[in-house]
């Protein structure tokens, strides 16, 4: 009789410690396949070139990706990427490739545009995008990254928490972008600094009829329609108050230009007038590129400047200290400009 119940104990205790295994394992299988990388969404043409297959393939919702697997949207197509409790969205024409999906998440994004939102990350976890001109580390919750395929350059909008933003060429030149900023990265040679003025109609100049034509829709018209609607000297004076807001802020992005992790240009304007009278040379330069005027009443202006020309005036004053990539100071950005996939 006690052989007998200690067989059935040691059976029970065998059966248990199997099931606990089992359990075990099939909890793991779970967490993993939270933490795996999977195309879980798509519109339109969606191609991924498999590692294992050595072949480009149209995805097939849900599609496991694999490290070194690529994924390329076409034109008027995208698709969403999760991982755990992250989501990432491939814009159109964009390709990126798969890093490491293990304790580090990577993706080079190679051109195009990719949107990401993070949730949460396991322990010991980071993510990153990384461009051929840049790093975009993970302290943001909710931003974009775009590469462009006209000319090299990385550009980071950020909508919620911060991003570390690094030069692959120089890692002492970083910047955190915080939130409702947008900074871009390319070579000097490259460079093309911008800045966006807006201005409104002028009370002081139109009296109490300053909005009384305005629109209660939103949208953009003509430079000619809008002359009709307020009349000549309301469209002479808001553009110029447009570019006279462009001027400042491109004035603030190029004080604002990173020297290195701890320096900006500005730290060597403060000392220096000649500096200062220069970049004001520079702004009063700067080429009008593009207007918008709008139905109530503004007008929007963007002003640029080339970064090898900055870099060219102001050499003989600063010395050589901009080194290879050009990194301005930041835009100020609004939710309007993010994709609705982050808001």
């Amino acid at each position: 009789m006690l052989i007998f119940t200690s067989i059935r104990t040691r059976s029970l205790f065998l059966l248990a410690s199997l099931f606990i295994s089992c359990a075990g394992h099939l909890c793991a299988q779970e967490d993993d396949a939270s933490e795996a990388l999977s195309i879980i969404a798509k519109q339109g043409s969606v191609q991924v070139f498999s590692l294992r297959k050595n072949a480009w393939e149209e995805a097939v919702v849900p599609y496991a990706l694999g490290q070194k697997d690529k994924v390329k949207t076409g034109s008027l197509s995208s698709c969403e990427i999760e991982r755990g409790l992250s989501r990432f969205k491939v814009n159109e024409d964009t390709e990126v490739l798969v890093e490491n999906i293990e304790t580090l998440t990577a993706i080079s994004l190679l051109s195009g545009e990719v949107l990401v939102k993070l949730r949460s990350l396991a322990a010991g976890s980071v993510f990153e995008i990384r461009t051929p001109q840049a790093v975009a580390g993970t302290r943001g919750t909710k931003y974009k990254v775009m590469v462009s395929r006209d000319r090299p350059f990385t550009k980071v909008g950020v909508l919620e928490s911060s991003v570390d933003f690094t030069s692959r060429a120089e890692p002492d030149k970083a910047v955190i972008i915080k939130e409702c900023q947008e900074r871009e990265i390319s070579p000097w040679e490259k460079a093309i600094l911008t800045a966006k003025g807006a201005g409104i109609l002028s009370r002081s100049i139109l009296g109490e009829d300053a909005g009384k034509k305005a629109s209660d829709v939103f949208q953009t018209i003509s430079e000619e329609e809008y002359g009709q609607i307020f009349g000549a000297l309301a469209r002479v004076t808001t553009k110029r108050s447009a570019v006279t807001d462009a001027y400042r802020k491109l004035a603030e992005r190029i004080y604002g230009v990173v020297i290195d992790s701890k320096t900006t240009l500005e730290n060597f304007a403060v000392k220096d007038d000649t500096i200062r009278t220069t970049v004001h040379g520079i702004v009063q330069g700067a080429r009008e590129v593009k207007t918008e005027y709008y139905s109530d009443g503004s007008v929007r202006v963007v002003m640029e400047t080339e970064g090898k020309r900055l870099k060219k005036d102001l050499t003989p004053y600063t010395g050589d200290v901009f080194g290879i990539d050009c990194i301005p100071g930041p835009e100020t950005v609004t939710a309007s400009d993010f994709d609705e996939f982050l808001r």
